[in-house]
């Protein structure tokens, strides 16, 4: 190397390498104080030339920089290591960063005689690191203010990040919870109604599978300190250079306290919508009724008839099951228990629900139906999908005060995996503005004390919570289109065991305990069972059972699940006190009375005389 005016024209390997790898390269002579420099160094350096001293080279290091660079040189010199390196600024150019190496050269006696090294632009690097930091810095400020949790899961699913939020919200430090994995069993994940939930089926195990953003997607987790929540959560993917998920960001929030006071809202509706149906009602059970007395006297009439008996009777049994089947759809409709999802086809909900809708929209308005050809699968509570239909049709009917036509369409798109329902009216329609402002709670055009504002938001929040869309198109003049779209869900699993045995072909031998209030149903109850063989023991009462049961052994006791004075639940805990073995069947017109039964046998009502028979043979035989 030689300095500045005195340049070679050899180039050796050395020099090639430093030229490769933009090196710029320096020379300290410590018994002459001379420093000598390549052609690079004098470009890196920003100078034409200088005064080849050390005390030279220092002055074009940046002020805050110097007494670093004087220290370090003077300890590699007087005490080592001899290998240093430094990083330092420039006086002329306070955003150009140097980075500068060199060693220490000792004669025999360990003298040091010279230093030599290199130097390097890193701006464009430190540059980066800055730049780096920052957006660091500005990401973590992002999530700490964030307004929802924020986790940050890497493959297989430990936590490597969360916000305060987050840890505030799942109750345990920052520190504890990036110890845990995302599907841990301390979580306790579940379903809304608290079935379980697998573990590919989390949010974490769906962006692993799909590679894809999950939205919206809202289940139940346990707390450290034990509280249940029920969370809204959004995951999505962050990708390596090969495109494989490397990391997964979650957001969720605490929506426990919202879900209650929408269920609330939902439960106000739903008492608001049966006061609407009834009146209706009424008229439909009336209209029942009189079939069921008409034939029940035509039967009597014709009691030398057996043909036309026959056919009486099957109509008495016709208008009953009509009657059951529209307190079942009462009764499902007034629950207030919790969000049950199943799967079902949403084209026969609709159409089962056309005659309620009826009643809600008046004898003024008329409704069309079409379906799809193709079933309509969708997995959700088939009450609160009712109910969004009852809160659309009461809106389309408000808004046709003259009459006109209400209009259901049930299509699924297979392509786009949704079931779409769409429900139009003939109404007046909305202008942009108040379509804009028709989803938010409490907004309302109707008079006071006629309308809550709640309908629609309500709608929109069971729609959301079940993963789909709620959207709405109207224009002043020209009706009404609501879309509620759904994801399409696979068909449920049928059974292909063949069904049992008719019961009346197997006799069988046992004592039988009925317990029920209403002597109608007591006594078809009892004559049901001694017809298939049963010793049947009869009682009206709790305490008339308790004191059957002092004196008398039965297998089964059959019993109601309201009575008089006490529930069927206590009258069975007292019994068992008596009969620790004994096997019970609760039966009851309340579906919602099912989980109290726990691990007894359970017939709704209304019931047939062979159901009857065929539960109590079942809890014989189990």
């Amino acid at each position: 190397m030689e300095e500045r005016g005195g340049r070679g024209d050899g180039w050796t390997l050395e020099h090639l390498g430093l030229v490769a790898a933009d090196l710029g390269a320096w020379d300290f002579d410590i018994a002459e104080n001379r420093v000598t420099w390549s052609d690079r160094v004098y470009e890196l350096f920003r100078v034409a030339s200088f005064g080849h001293t050390v005390e030279a080279f220092i002055a074009l290091v940046h002020p805050d920089d110097r007494e670093l660079m004087t220290r370090t040189l003077t300890r590699a010199i007087e005490v080592g290591p001899d290998d240093w390196a430094i990083e330092h600024r420039l006086a002329n150019a306070p955003d150009v960063h140097l980075a500068c190496r060199g060693r220490v050269f000792r004669d025999g006696a360990g003298v040091p005689v010279r230093l030599a090294g290199v130097v390097q632009d890193v701006s464009g690097r430190r540059r980066a690191e800055r730049e780096r930091r920052d957006q660091d810095a500005l990401m973590r400020a992002a999530l700490e203010s964030n307004l929802f949790a924020v986790v940050v899961v890497e493959p297989p699913g430990r936590i490597i990040y969360c916000n305060q939020l987050a840890a505030d919200l799942l109750g345990m430090s920052r520190e504890d919870l990036t110890t845990h994995t995302y599907d841990a069993p301390k979580w306790k994940h579940t379903d809304v109604d608290g079935s379980p939930l697998p573990g590919d089926q989390l949010p974490f195990g769906r962006v692993m599978r799909t590679g894809e953003p999950v939205r919206d997607v809202i289940h139940s987790l346990e707390r450290a300190d034990g509280r249940r929540l029920i969370v809204r959560v959004n995951a999505a993917p962050v990708k390596d250079d090969q495109g494989r998920t490397s990391l997964v960001v979650f957001s969720f929030e605490d929506i426990t306290e919202r879900r209650a006071i929408e269920d609330a809202l939902r439960q106000s509706q739903k008492i608001e919508a049966i006061g609407r149906l009834a009146g209706g009602v009424a008229h439909d059970f009336n209209n029942l009724l009189t079939a069921i007395l008409s034939f029940t006297s035509l039967a009597r009439r014709h009691v030398h008839s057996p043909n036309l008996v026959l056919q009486d009777l099957d109509e008495i049994g016709m208008a009953s099951e009509r009657a059951a089947a529209l307190t079942r759809q009462l009764l499902a409709f007034g629950r207030r228990d919790v969000s049950r999802p199943t799967v079902f086809d949403a084209r026969a909900l609709v159409a089962e629900s056309v005659r309620m809708l009826g009643r809600v929209v008046g004898e003024h308005v008329s409704i069309d139906l079409k379906t799809s050809p193709a079933p309509c699968w969708v997995r959700m509570d088939e009450a609160q999908l009712q109910q969004v239909l009852v809160n659309l049709a009461v809106n389309a009917r408000d808004a046709m005060v003259d009459g006109g036509r209400l209009s259901l369409d049930v299509d699924v798109y297979p392509e786009e995996g949704v079931v779409r329902i769409r429900v139009s009216d003939t109404g007046i329609g909305m202008d942009e503005a108040t379509l804009r402002k028709a989803f938010e709670p409490f907004f309302t055009t109707k008079p006071i004390h006629e309308g809550t504002g709640l309908g629609l938001s309500t709608c929109h929040g069971i729609v959301t919570n079940a993963g789909g869309r709620l959207t709405m198109d109207s224009e002043l003049g020209c009706g009404t289109r609501v879309f509620v779209q759904l994801p399409l869900s696979d068909a449920p699993v049928l059974s292909s065991q063949a069904p049992p045995p008719s019961s009346s072909t197997r006799k069988v031998r046992g004592r039988v305990l009925v317990i029920e209030d209403d002597p109608s149903v007591r006594t078809a109850a009892v004559r049901a069972l001694r017809a298939s063989g049963f010793q049947v023991i009869a009682a009206a009462s709790g305490d008339e059972a308790l004191a059957v049961a002092r004196s008398q052994r039965f297998d089964v006791a059959v019993c109601d699940v309201v009575l008089p004075g006490r529930s069927g639940f206590d009258v069975i805990a007292a019994l068992r006190e008596e009969h620790p073995d004994v096997r019970v069947l609760f039966v009851s017109g309340y579906t919602n009375e099912l989980p109290r039964a726990g691990d007894d046998a359970f017939l709704a009502k209304p019931y047939t005389p062979d159901a009857l028979d065929e539960k109590v043979r079942e809890v014989l035989a189990g």
